[in-house]
């Protein structure tokens, strides 16, 4: 993998060469396509901490895109599961299977766990669906030692 800082998965941004498999839940891959986020409600931090809003449609929409993972996709990225409710009315399921074909298409191993009835980040997630966290780490962890 290459070296260096880039997006990896959420708004944070990692360091995508350190990690050898990826286990998340509920995804907005593409920042510029979810509704959630098209609001004119993003903000520039200033000196002080001075929020200023940002108006200009364009430079939210470049700001959008920065911030979406699947702009981010590469051929050295690590494995990735996604596990994401079929009824998340804030998150689309789309948002996970986009994510998903754009990973696919780079050639990154990829699967979607797709959790049937629930929503965003439902009661008992982790415990419900830890089983396919741990199996996909098992299985790309421990490819990564043989």
């Amino acid at each position: 993998m290459k070296a260096g800082i880039r997006y990896t998965t959420s708004l944070h941004i990692g360091r995508a060469d350190l990690a050898q498999a990826v286990a998340n839940t509920p995804v907005a891959a593409d920042r510029t396509e979810w509704e959630a986020f098209s609001y004119p409600g993003m903000y520039t931090v200033e000196k002080a901490r001075v929020y200023t809003p940002i108006t200009d449609k364009q430079r939210i929409n470049d700001l959008l895109r920065e911030y979406s993972p699947i702009t981010h996709v590469t051929a050295d990225d690590p494995p990735m599961l996604i596990v994401h409710g079929d009824a998340d009315e804030l998150s689309p399921l789309m948002q996970a299977s986009g994510m998903i074909d754009k990973l696919t298409a780079a050639g990154v191993k990829a699967k979607l766990v797709v959790a049937k009835g629930k929503g965003h980040a439902w009661k008992g997630m982790m415990q419900n669906e830890m089983k396919h966290i741990a199996d996909w780490f098992d299985t790309h962890l421990a490819a990564e030692k043989q």
